[in-house]
């Protein structure tokens, strides 16, 4: 199968989605000579210029970041990308408030380590960085990458010979892969038939950016509460980014507040640890909803980011998870044997396999650390009490961990 004007020894992969993991993954492939990308995105051109034409002034930040670790940024670097400004998370302190507290000292942890644990990064400077690198490389390095705007998927149809054809608008395309990146809601993953399993956490993600009274040095901080959880992100200078996950009652009650008093509600959650907070942001409540895609390919496509996951944003890991994917894939059509296409079953069956564990762990360890704190029941009091403590005193499985997340 070969996208017209293709060259006839050219493998062609068709990528549903132009956010950060279905451009990230768009890059990482069209590094092979024999491999021509196609980019497919709903919003228009028009929509998406003007999301990264906005002016990265100092006191303008994107209210939407992304906690990105080492290894997506080394990932992203080697394909020619480099977001703008940033702030490294140096250290994060994590705080658990038990329902029944008996003492005035919260359970808590802090992680560290010698390198940053992260970086917080804009999403609209992380776009803004992987549109450089598309046009960079789409202007003649040898690699191919086409981006199309305003372009629904209407239907995917596998071929007995191999590939499949895409319907889109009123065209029918026929490529050798077809990649769905295009989130959550996946148009691609319900029209090849693969099954979901979902879970509404009937929670909201408050998510809003505050200039702080006192310095951040570089510190995350993130509470467990009966409230929700909240995590403290640093932007550079005295400026925070924060994501409050809340049941949708409370989002409703937090968003009827002014600029003002959502500020103090927020500076009060964080027990005033960096002191009085000022909004200067827009605010926006993002419905939590959890999604495990049955299978992550089928015939010749394949599901990447969050179109095969979608985890609770409380570790802040599903845009790691969405880089990794695509690394992976990325990765074994580098190493295809070269009878094989990029469409061969057995290949995206070991992509599958590659990542399946680590995206299930991560979405299995935050989907229970979601439903804990608000329980009340006997088990739940006696972990909230004490799961802090005990963990702390584990220094060699706190270092492990703090490894695995730097690693991955």
């Amino acid at each position: 199968m070969n996208r017209a004007g293709g060259r006839p020894s050219t493998q062609t992969i068709a990528v549903v989605g132009a956010g950060p993991v279905g451009l990230a993954f768009a890059l990482a492939a069209s590094r092979q000579r024999d491999v021509a990308v196609t980019v497919f995105e709903r919003a228009t051109n028009e929509t998406m210029h003007a999301a990264l034409n906005m002016r990265s002034e100092e006191s303008s930040f994107d209210h939407r970041v992304y906690a990105l670790s080492p290894k997506s940024l080394s990932f992203l670097a080697q394909n020619g990308v480099v977001a703008g400004r940033s702030s490294p998370i140096r250290r994060m302190q994590i705080v658990g408030e038990p329902a029944n507290r008996v003492d005035s000292a919260l359970p808590e942890t802090t992680l560290a380590h010698p390198l940053p644990l992260a970086h917080v990064v804009e999403h609209r400077e992380l776009q803004r960085a992987l549109w450089g690198a598309v046009q960079t490389r789409s202007s003649g390095d040898g690699s191919d990458i086409e981006l199309h705007f305003g372009a629904e998927v209407t239907g995917i149809e596998a071929q007995a010979s191999g590939g499949a054809v895409l319907g889109l608008n009123d065209q029918r395309l026929a490529f050798d892969l077809i990649v769905g990146a295009d989130g959550r809601g996946s148009k691609v993953r319900s029209l090849l038939g693969i099954e979901a399993e979902a879970h509404d956490y009937r929670s909201d993600a408050l998510i809003a950016n505050f200039e702080c009274e006192y310095p951040h040095a570089g510190a995350a901080y993130q509470w467990f509460s009966g409230d929700g959880v909240l995590a403290y992100l640093p932007l550079p200078g005295n400026r925070i980014s924060i994501v409050w996950s809340v049941p949708h009652e409370r989002a409703l009650a937090l968003g009827a507040l002014s600029d003002a008093g959502f500020a103090a509600a927020v500076a009060e959650a964080g027990h005033h640890v960096l002191g009085a907070l000022q909004c200067i942001s827009q605010r926006e409540a993002v419905p939590l909803k959890r999604v495990l895609a049955a299978s992550w390919s089928r015939d010749s496509a394949a599901l990447i980011g969050d179109a095969a996951h979608a985890v609770h944003p409380l570790a802040g890991q599903g845009m790691n998870l969405g880089f990794g994917d695509a690394e992976c894939l990325a990765a074994h059509l580098v190493s295809r044997g070269r009878l094989n296409g990029v469409g061969d079953v057995a290949l995206l069956a070991r992509y599958q396999r590659s990542r399946i564990g680590h995206a299930l762990a991560v979405s299995h360890l935050t989907h229970a650390l979601s439903g804990l704190y608000p329980s009340s029941s006997r088990l739940a009091s006696v972990v909230q009490q004490h799961g802090f403590a005990v963990f702390d005193r584990l220094g060699a499985v706190k270092s492990r961990m703090v490894e695995y997340a730097v690693q991955h």
